[in-house]
């Protein structure tokens, strides 16, 4: 009977070590060793690109009552009435870009967005504004810029970005940051551009994420963080392994009283 209850403390023994987390499997980044500063530059962050479905507002900033007479939805004092709904968000006002990759905007016609950044598209209307009104300023907003952040996290969900800049790390803060129980070395970033879709695998615990495409996310990323093996081994112990090993306890104690 000794060599029973030795043997299941063994086991109980290695279960606990093996789950233990390192502390460079936690932390982010990992470069205490680089005492000095350090300077990164991010060459990929063009800001979004318009792609269909996408909502967009469109306003021109002018005090002029004529051309607040003429342009009335891209003024402050016209109402927009191609109002659309976003999952779990309230109505946002704005042009949507249709299927052919066009916005249809009032006494300006269609204008192709599809693939453009907002600069380019500002550009694009300020040309066409440009007949009728001198130096027109003319400012682009995305308002469904939203991302997914699912899996081992705080707060899961969708979020929606009040801007057009948001970085990874922004994005997984919003979500409260990951569990301690969060695997840091394998973190997913799903993006979808124009039907392609593209998967990104993702070491949080590296220090080269500043100067790559993923570091600014873009409109519907999805992250997804997976669990570590050390809570399913915890999970497993807890749902398996102790139920098991109570009921042997039992039967050794029910063997030793009846002797």
């Amino acid at each position: 009977m000794r060599n029973i209850y030795f043997l299941i403390l063994n086991f109980i023994i290695v279960f606990v070590f093996s789950s233990c987390v390192t502390k460079s499997n936690v932390n982010y980044f990992n470069i205490e060793s680089q005492m000095e500063d350090s300077t990164f530059v991010n060459r990929y962050y063009n800001g979004p690109t318009y792609e269909i479905g996408d909502i967009i507002d469109i306003s021109i900033q002018s005090n002029s009552k004529d051309v607040m007479e003429q342009y009335p939805y891209l003024t402050n004092q016209g109402i927009r009435t191609n109002q659309t709904y976003l999952s779990g968000s309230p109505i946002q006002k704005g042009f949507s870009i249709d299927t052919t990759g066009f916005i249809f905007v009032p006494n300006l016609g269609k204008i192709k967005a599809l693939g453009k950044s907002k600069h380019e598209l500002q550009e694009e209307i300020c040309s066409l504004l440009s007949d009728n009104i001198k130096y027109p300023i003319v400012e682009v907003k995305l308002l469904n810029f939203k991302i997914t952040i699912l899996g081992d996290v705080k707060l899961p969900g969708m979020y929606q970005i009040p801007n057009d800049r948001v970085t990874l790390f922004e994005g997984l803060a919003l979500a409260g940051d990951l569990n301690y129980t969060g695997n840091r070395k394998e973190l997913k970033l799903i993006r979808t551009t124009n039907g392609v879709q593209k998967v990104f695998k993702i070491d949080l615990t590296k220090s080269y994420h500043f100067n790559t495409d993923y570091y600014f996310l873009k409109q519907n990323d999805l992250i997804f963080v997976s669990t570590t093996s050390a809570r399913l081994n915890k999970m497993n112990f807890s749902q398996y392994y102790l139920p098991a090993i109570s009921s042997l306890s039992l039967i050794i104690t029910f063997l030793n009283l009846i002797k």
